[in-house]
């Protein structure tokens, strides 16, 4: 099983990619999950406020990341990819000097315009450095890096937040800022086949990209079958982003510490960590990637469903009983996660055409825009309607609800396409 990643990780390039997500996943949450409750606690602004923050920095950045990921297919990913960790760095290091609503606004939008550059650049490089057979065991290799920094990321910004704000956003800042030095020096020149020849000047690739954008938007557009797919993931997004905006709300209200939050997302990422690689693997083996999706789907369900255990927990049990009691939810919920990331990015690439990987990949981050911008826009608001009502836990059984919806839809068009275009559901298999 384990065999199979040592020939995807000598690839020249795969290891330089692997090290900056464990970077950029480890200063991402390290700081973002706590931003809700530091514009809370802090700032005094409202759930609602916060939540609206979010949401406009994930609109913005997915919204942009087509653009960018077209124009990477055309000048190449290196330059664009480093570009955007550069953004992206002074962007988090902005959070530092952020004392309103509009000073958090303006960080967030600096952070979504590098998120934008460099993430469909990251996954077309990934998936232009190894062949389609390796693929799925490569974006396998790449969550589990980004959970090595998940799992850092959130205890060490609790540490850090008695220090200060300013402390914690420009040491996620750092983190941004060993990538972009990383990528400079160890990265080679990844080019999609899009690329001009090698005698083009650098302003000829770039009119050339621009140019070829409406191109590869209409191309994008008409392949139904990836958009519809594109769509159905939004649902995903949105229960993701449940995560790192309404449990921090949700824990620190029934705890009333951040303490209990970065232990929990720890203890989630620390498990997705642990399984991911022989989880996915197991389930490949036995499975095509749309039923994986489908039982994701459906083990999130329980976990989200249960999340609501936490209001039962008796005051006198202290943080440790809360957390002791919100394990169960968290781990299923990672399960589920873990099932699901790397399966919708392998069938991203494998459908996507070899000579738009940037486009495909940055048209995937519209169902993250979609899903990811409704989910932190909502969620705060509904958080802050069931406290209003003294109802904390009711938010729980809605997603529940939507992530036995989203697997319903998963497998209808698991069917759809058997019966339609049989060729277009990709193969997925982890040796």
């Amino acid at each position: 099983m384990f065999d199979s990643a040592l020939p995807v990780m000598r690839r020249p390039g795969v290891a330089v990619l692997l090290a900056n997500s464990v970077l950029m996943f480890a200063g991402f949450f390290m700081l973002i999950p706590l931003v809700s409750v530091y514009g809370t606690q802090e700032l005094g602004l409202t759930a609602g406020a916060v939540g609206s923050i979010l949401a406009i920095r994930i609109v913005l950045q997915q919204g942009l990341t087509i653009v960018w990921g077209g124009v990477a297919d055309g000048v190449g990913y290196k330059p664009i990819l480093a570009a955007g960790i550069a953004v992206r760095t002074l962007g988090f290091a902005m959070f530092a000097f952020a004392y309103d609503y509009w000073g958090l606004m303006a960080a967030a939008l600096v952070a979504a315009l590098g998120g934008a550059m460099f993430e469909s650049t990251h996954k077309a490089a990934l998936a232009a450095l190894v062949p389609p057979r390796e693929r799925p065991v490569a974006f396998s290799l790449s969550s589990t890096a980004g959970r090595v920094g998940t799992m850092l990321g959130p205890p060490i910004g609790v540490a850090l937040l008695p220090i200060g704000f300013a402390a914690l956003s420009l040491a996620a800042a750092a983190c941004f800022g060993a990538a972009f030095v990383a990528t400079l020096i160890f990265m080679p020149s990844v080019k999609g086949l899009s690329v001009a020849s090698p005698s083009a000047t650098p302003v000829n690739l770039w009119v050339a990209a621009v140019r070829r954008l409406p191109e590869m938007f209409q191309a994008v557009w008409a392949d139904k079958v990836f958009v519809v797919f594109i769509f159905l993931t939004g649902g995903y997004w949105f229960i993701f982003s449940q995560i790192f905006l309404t449990l921090p709300l949700y824990v620190t209200q029934l705890s009333g510490s951040e303490q209990p939050v970065g232990i929990l997302l720890a203890a989630n990422s620390l498990f997705a960590l642990l399984m991911q690689f022989p989880v996915v693997a197991w389930a490949n083996r036995r499975m095509a990637p749309l039923p994986i999706i489908v039982a994701g789907c459906g083990i999130m369900a329980a976990g989200l469903t249960s999340m609501a255990l936490g209001v039962l927990v008796p005051p006198g049990w202290g943080t440790w009983g809360l957390v002791v009691v919100m394990l169960g939810p968290i781990f299923l919920y990672s399960l589920g996660d873990l099932l699901i990331q790397p399966t919708v990015q392998a069938v991203t690439g494998d459908l996507a055409r070899p000579d738009a990987l940037g486009s495909y990949f940055g048209f995937a981050s519209f169902g993250l825009a979609l899903g990811g911008g409704l989910g932190n826009a909502l969620g705060g608001i509904l958080f802050d309607q069931a406290i209003t009502v003294g109802m904390p836990a009711a938010p729980w059984f809605l997603y529940g609800g939507l992530a036995v919806v989203l697997a319903a839809a998963f497998r209808w068009y698991g069917r759809r396409i058997e019966r339609t275009r049989p060729q277009a559901a990709p193969t997925v298999v982890v040796e």
